[in-house]
């Protein structure tokens, strides 16, 4: 594609020369020709000027002749060798470009999935994602009065003792002549209206006084009024915030470099609890990638955004159905060094992306003791737009428009213990997943900026259909005023790909 000068009359003989004529091109379909004539008189000069076809190379042949004062010359040869620009495909750093922008597309989609998934894990078991601290440990009984648990907040009720009126304050003292054989302790925190009917001789009991410590009775708190451990109201809301952070790399292939990738994901969002059993929420998230191919050969920065919807239902005891589904775009950034030029070509594409995922199990909690055992499926279905680089001259590519789909299959496992340190109930956990991917990406199809019309050259992204396996080992922090704290590193592997994680997930109840 690149054009050719040849100065004809520069050493003939027999001039001045009044004209210059192409008479063949060999192949005749190689090249175009034109003929540049400058200056005037004996200085009059003629240029050869041979363009060869985009897509030509080898050998052109050019014969042209010239004329002077008395007539045209025998005609005489000019040849040009034509080298081809190499197959941009063949390229193993084009190739990497290709490929890092397939799997960060693919890391954002799961790393958002894996996000709002673990908040619908956390809304099992009654919707709170974990049990409720302090003295909302205690239930009511049928008859209105309150049952201690053993897990009851003794120093609380320290406190509750030491605030408790005697008999002896001036104020109680006036208290005398109650109506109806019902009596008011001087010893009972508060005031009320409510009382129990007590046998006669017996010392008056108000409704929702209990035994406490050394047989002295205690009043009904406020939290005692709770639905039980672990359950959140209907109509309550909360919020969190989590987020991962993902470095891995992808061996070198006989066709394409290696791939080292640090990705992070961040994600928030705000649930209700509608009935029983079913919690829903909206949230949002973002991701930043950053790709290094052939270590500073090529590199990719990504950035992405989402809008997603999730929920967790619990259809049967100790079952659960938990779902999200998002929408969302995506930004590349791309550099990519031009050896035989020594320069950089630079590139930025935009596209879009429809993430989902149904997640379906048992979660079997005991006492301190909860398992859980589930299968998931994911989705992916994202459009890369076309892109032209720029600043390598006729090095630079064009890349078509892109389909990208996954379809994932994950078998899964978890184990988690549950105790109290002092400040916090601890939750350690252990989980292990199999992945499998069932779809397969379009082809990148691409071709050299200068070219128009249908591109030549196509690019298969490398080991996109493979099983991974996942490893991560994790606790759960449950604190006052029901703010919780998760943190989660994790192993992934598969062929040819390593990597490793760190989840952090932040939530707080209202």
């Amino acid at each position: 594609g690149q054009t050719v000068s040849v100065e004809l009359t520069a050493g003939a003989s027999e001039g001045p020369f009044t004209a210059a004529t192409v008479v063949s091109v060999t192949p005749a379909n190689a090249a175009t020709t034109r003929i540049v004539d400058s200056g005037t008189g004996a200085a009059r000069t003629f240029r050869l000027e041979v363009t060869p076809n985009a897509r030509f190379a080898g050998n052109i042949t050019v014969a042209y002749t010239l004329t002077n004062a008395y007539g045209a010359s025998a005609p005489a040869i000019v040849t040009v060798a034509v080298t081809a620009r190499p197959n941009p495909s063949a390229d193993p750093n084009v190739r990497g470009v290709s490929d890092a922008q397939a799997e960060t597309a693919r890391r954002f989609a799961r790393g958002q999935v894996a996000n709002f998934m673990r908040r619908a894990e956390q809304l099992h078991g009654g919707g709170s994602g974990g049990q409720a601290m302090g003295i909302t440990l205690n239930s009511r009984d049928g008859r209105g009065l309150v049952r201690t648990s053993p897990a009851f907040d003794t120093s609380a009720l320290e406190i509750t003792e030491r605030m408790r009126p005697t008999a002896n304050d001036p104020a109680m003292g006036r208290i005398a002549n109650v109506r109806g054989g019902m009596g008011l302790r001087a010893d009972m925190l508060g005031a009320g209206t409510m009382y129990n009917d007590v046998p006669a001789g017996a010392a008056p009991r108000r409704r929702g006084a209990v035994a406490g410590a050394g047989g002295v009775e205690r009043p009904v708190l406020s939290e005692d009024a709770g639905q039980g451990p672990g359950e959140r109201k209907t109509g309550s809301i909360a919020i969190w915030s989590g987020g991962a952070i993902d470095i891995g790399t992808q061996d070198a292939t006989s066709r394409r470099t290696k791939i080292t990738a640090t990705t992070a994901g961040l994600s928030a969002g705000m649930d209700v609890k509608l009935a029983d059993g079913m919690v829903a929420g909206l949230g949002g998230g973002y991701g930043n990638d950053v790709s290094h191919i052939g270590g500073t050969a090529a590199r990719v920065r990504s950035t992405s955004s989402l809008f997603a919807a999730y929920a967790s239902i619990t259809p049967l005891e100790s079952a659960f159905i938990d779902g999200m589904v998002g929408v969302g775009d995506l930004s590349f950034s791309t550099r990519r060094a031009v050896a035989t030029l020594n320069v950089n070509a630079l590139g930025s594409r935009d596209g879009r992306y429809t993430v989902g995922a149904l997640a379906a199990g048992l979660d079997q909690q005991g006492d301190t003791l909860r398992w859980s055992v589930y299968g998931r499926g994911e989705f992916m279905n994202a459009t890369l737009g076309a892109y032209t680089e720029t600043g390598a001259s006729r090095m630079n590519l064009r890349f078509d428009e892109r389909g990208i789909r996954s379809l994932t299959g994950t078998l899964g496992a978890r184990i988690e213990f549950t105790g109290k340190i002092g400040f916090a109930t601890i939750t350690p956990r252990l989980r292990g997943e199999w992945n499998h991917e069932f779809a397969d990406t379009d082809a990148q199809m691409l071709d050299y900026a200068d070219i128009p019309g249908v591109s030549l050259f196509s690019l298969d992204t490398q080991g996109w259909s493979r099983d991974q396996f996942q490893l991560t080992a994790g606790a759960r922090f449950q604190f006052q005023r029901q703010w919780s704290f998760d943190v989660e590193a994790g192993l992934r592997t598969s062929s040819g790909e390593k990597a490793a994680s760190l989840r952090l997930q932040l939530s707080k109840e209202f």
